[in-house]
């Protein structure tokens, strides 16, 4: 499987559980590891035929600015669940680092998700 990699995007986002969390945004890193075939793309030099990385980028900041989370598990989720949203991606990687979650190192969540097989299809 091909992949386009996203890394090191800095966001600011409302995420944390304790109160003081709550009230301000807070610096994230979110790094996307998509999977997709890219051949076409490739022979063909056709936007069409791949996936925009820079709207992807686009609804990341999007999701930071609205959403308020408790769990970077939750935003990772989030995350994936967008990049899925999009037919020609068949599984993605997303990595969140929330530099200020412990004292003395940053904390890092990763997760991997597929799209889905249908049922007619398994």
């Amino acid at each position: 499987m091909d992949k386009i990699f996203i890394t090191g995007l800095e966001l600011s986002t409302v995420i944390g559980t304790l109160p003081d969390e709550r009230t301000h945004k807070q610096p994230v890193t979110l790094d996307l590891e998509i999977g997709l075939d890219l051949s076409s793309a490739g022979r063909t030099d056709d936007l069409a035929r791949t996936i925009d990385y820079s709207e992807i980028e686009s609804k990341m900041l999007r999701l930071a600015e609205t959403a308020h989370f408790q769990l970077i598990e939750a935003f990772a989720q989030a995350a994936a669940d967008i990049v899925l949203s999009y037919e020609k991606v068949a599984a993605c990687t997303v990595a969140v680092t929330k530099p200020g979650a412990s004292r003395r190192a940053q904390v890092k969540v990763e997760l991997t998700r597929k799209r889905a097989v249908p049922e007619r299809d398994r």
